[in-house]
């Protein structure tokens, strides 16, 4: 785990950055951008199960996730472990998988963690710690795993555009917006488009270039019904019109 830290860009596709020799290319600068999506979707979506599992860093350069539901484990080579999230992951292999078969894609990542559901139980303190996952919902599993399908694709076509296009540059907010390639390293589906058809997307994703007004409307405080996950201190906070 002594590979240097990630760029100081987390979310954009930036040209290949210097390395030692010996250092091992890094696949979000894969020049195929399929295989750059996949690698972007693999590293989110194990960061999100070490964020909602609470897994620590492991001991040596690759990381056990156990999976209960499957009767097996994923090891995951570390090439950094962040003090903030912002981890960075090789290629997972199937515990029990032989040495020749290819790493799990995206997809596969998906369907297995899918069918773990971290289960938070309360400590003696009052804090929450979360349990050994157990199989979940198989519909909320089939969702996941198309919008990861989804959100691999999009992403290999925003990388494309990136590569083939500089960003407006006229605009600082919607060039920061286009520069966006990859979306934010601790969300499992980054750029998925559900709903969205691909004309759509092209239309509407400041990554392709797409870009539309603001329309903005008046509504009447007692016409008007809100909610909110916020909250202060623990407390839920209503939400502020």
């Amino acid at each position: 785990m002594n590979t240097p830290p990630p760029s100081s860009s987390s979310t954009s596709v930036l040209p290949a950055p210097r390395r030692r020799e010996g250092d091992a290319a890094d696949p979000l600068h894969h020049p195929d951008p399929h295989q750059a999506a996949q690698a972007a979707a693999v590293e989110s979506l194990l960061r999100c199960w070490v964020r909602e599992t609470g897994l620590p860093a492991p001991g040596g350069d690759v990381l056990r996730i156990p999976l209960p539901a499957t009767g097996t484990a994923l090891l995951v080579p570390v090439r950094y472990w962040s003090p903030t999230g912002w981890h960075r992951f090789g290629p997972p292999r199937p515990a029990d998988a032989p040495a020749h078969c290819a790493p799990a894609d995206a997809v596969m990542v998906a369907t297995l963690l899918s069918r773990e559901t971290p289960r938070p139980v309360a400590t003696p303190g009052g804090a929450l710690r979360v349990e050994t996952p157990v199989p979940t919902g198989v519909a909320e599993g089939v969702d996941l795993v198309a919008r990861v399908a989804d959100s691999v694709r999009r992403t290999a076509t925003f990388i494309s555009a990136y590569r083939e296009g500089p960003t407006d540059r006229t605009d600082l907010f919607r060039s920061a917006e286009q520069a966006l390639t990859l979306g934010h390293p601790l969300h499992p589906t980054p750029k998925s488009r559900e709903g969205l058809t691909d004309s759509e997307a092209r239309l509407y994703s400041p990554e392709s270039h797409g870009s539309f007004p603001l329309h903005w409307l008046a509504v009447a405080p007692t016409a008007l019904a809100a909610d909110s996950a916020w909250t202060e201190r623990g407390v839920p906070s209503p939400p502020r019109c």
